[in-house]
C-alpha cells in the first residue's frame, strides 16, 4: 500500500482511541486529512482515501454510541460531516497553488473552525438536551452536555491534530521533550517524511536519520516530491 494513503487511514483510525480515553476525543486530523490530500495528491481519485476512512470510522462510532449510550444519529448529520470534509478539498487545492507555511496554517485553521461550527450547530439543532435558544447554541459550542467532556476540549484536540498532521505532511521533522511533549527543535525537509526516524551514535556523538521524499509507492499516489533522500542530524 502506498505510504501516504496508509498514513491517512491510520490517522482516521486514531479517532477510535476516544472510546477508551474520552479526553483524547477528536484528537484526529479530521479536516486535515482531506485538506492535505488535495494539497499533495495530484490524482483526484486519491482524494477518496480520506473520505472512505473517515466514513467508515464515523459509522463505527455512531454504532458504538447507539449500542452503549443509546444515542441517536441520522444520515442527515452523517452527510453534513462528509460535506465538511468535502469543503476542505477546494481549500487544499487553493493552497496547493502556493504552498508556504502561512497558507498551510491558514487552510488547516479554516477547516477546523468550519467543522467545529457546523457539526456543533447541527448537534444543537437535533439534540433534545439543548434549548433551542442562543444560550443553548452557545452551550453546544462550549461546554456541551454535562455527561461528556466539554465541546471546547474536542475542538482543541481537533485543531491541534489538524495542525500537527498538516505540518508533518509538509516535511517538518521535529523533536519533542519526552516529559512535556513540547517541541524543542525542528527542521523542514521541504518534502513529506516517508519513513520512521532512527538514531545511532558514533564516537560518543548522537545522530538521528530519517528518509524523506520518494518512498515505495508514493510516486503512484501522485505526490509532488523529489527522489528519496536520507537526512542526518547530529546532536
Amino acid at each position: 500500500m502506498p505510504i501516504a494513503p496508509a498514513l491517512i487511514v491510520l490517522a482516521a483510525s486514531w479517532r477510535l482511541i476516544a472510546l477508551v480515553a474520552p479526553v483524547m476525543g477528536n484528537f484526529s486530523p479530521l479536516m486535515a486529512l482531506t485538506f492535505c490530500a488535495a494539497v499533495y495528491f495530484r490524482q483526484r481519485r486519491m482524494w477518496l482515501v480520506p473520505f472512505i476512512a473517515l466514513t467508515a470510522s464515523d459509522l463505527y462510532l455512531d454504532h458504538y454510541y447507539t449500542v452503549n449510550f443509546h444515542e441517536t444519529w441520522s444520515w442527515q448529520s452523517e452527510g453534513l460531516r462528509l460535506l465538511c470534509f468535502a469543503i476542505a478539498l477546494p481549500i487544499g487545492r487553493a493552497v496547493a497553488q502556493r504552498k508556504n507555511w502561512l497558507n498551510l496554517f491558514s487552510g488547516a485553521l479554516a477547516g477546523s473552525l468550519f467543522f467545529y461550527l457546523v457539526t456543533n450547530t447541527d448537534a444543537w439543532r437535533h439534540d433534545p438536551h439543548y434549548l433551542k435558544t442562543a444560550a443553548g447554541w452557545w452551550q453546544a459550542l462550549t461546554v456541551g452536555r454535562p455527561e461528556y467532556p466539554p465541546t471546547l476540549l474536542f475542538f482543541r484536540n481537533t485543531l491541534a491534530s489538524d495542525l500537527l498532521f498538516t505540518g508533518h505532511m509538509n516535511g517538518k521533522f521535529a523533536a519533542y521533550d519526552k516529559d512535556t511533549l513540547k517541541e524543542v527543535w525542528s527542521f523542514n525537509l521541504g518534502t513529506m517524511i516517508t519513513a520512521p526516524p532512527m538514531t545511532y551514535s558514533v564516537g560518543g556523538k548522537q545522530y538521528v536519520a530519517v528518509v524523506a521524499g520518494g518512498g515505495v509507492g508514493t510516486r503512484g499516489a501522485g505526490l509532488m516530491q523529489p527522489s528519496a533522500f536520507v537526512a542526518v542530524f547530529g546532536f
